[in-house]
């Protein structure tokens, strides 16, 4: 990535893939890029064929971080794949884009369309989600996240109701907290999520500096 001259951000992204190499579906160049914290949305990382949209009624929705909600569904329609770490361009960080301006809204609601769109697809299509429930899962988590860390900040409840059932089946500890976080005031849970998030924070750098000790 590079900045405009003159100015700075902390969204500066470093998209190297820690993956190279040819699968046989998407699915698992999915998961690969999972595990090894690489996978990106991006749609000028991704080249695919015409007839993958087509076929599989993919498209970009008029949603704010409309390539996030197609993401998992594009991975998950491609049959074989490839992979290459080098690097063929340079992303431009400019300021008031939709990554460096003020959020409002409308970031929420392209992340609610983000986890409304897992649950359709996994209901929609389960043979192909068998096996990597767990990415599913961690991208609801993602979502679900982003969803309320947002909600934080603009001071905005996004409403939910017909989401939580599907949610409160994802059985992970982090889901849960975050279902419970939603339950109290807009004012408690913004004491509540910063209070927790500090003492993760300071165990996580206990433990790490432990483990540097070891």
């Amino acid at each position: 990535s590079f900045f405009d001259k003159g100015y700075s951000s902390n969204f500066f992204p470093n998209y190297k893939r820690h993956v190279e190499g040819q699968y046989n579906r998407g699915a698992d160049l999915y998961r690969a890029l999972s595990i090894s914290k690489c996978l990106y949305s991006s749609a000028c990382l991704q080249v695919t064929k015409k007839s993958l949209w087509s076929e599989n009624y993919l498209r970009f929705k008029p949603i704010l971080h409309e390539d996030e909600e197609v993401l998992l569904p594009l991975y998950f329609s491609a049959d074989q794949s490839v992979c290459i770490s080098k690097v063929l361009f340079k992303r431009r960080v400019r300021p008031d884009s939709i990554m460096t301006g003020a959020k409002s809204e409308r970031n929420i609601n392209g992340d609610m369309e983000t986890l409304r769109s897992l649950i359709k697809y996994k209901e929609n299509f389960p043979d192909k989600i068998k096996g990597f429930d767990e990415f599913w899962e961690k991208r609801l988590e993602l979502f679900l996240y982003r969803v309320i860390t947002l909600s934080l900040t603009v001071r905005h409840v996004q409403p939910m109701d017909d989401l939580l059932h599907t949610l409160g089946e994802v059985k992970s500890i982090k889901m849960r907290a975050l279902l419970l976080l939603r339950k109290f005031p807009i004012s408690i849970q913004r004491k509540l999520f910063y209070l927790t998030r500090g003492i993760y924070r300071l165990v996580k750098g206990i433990n790490n500096a432990i483990w540097r000790r070891g």
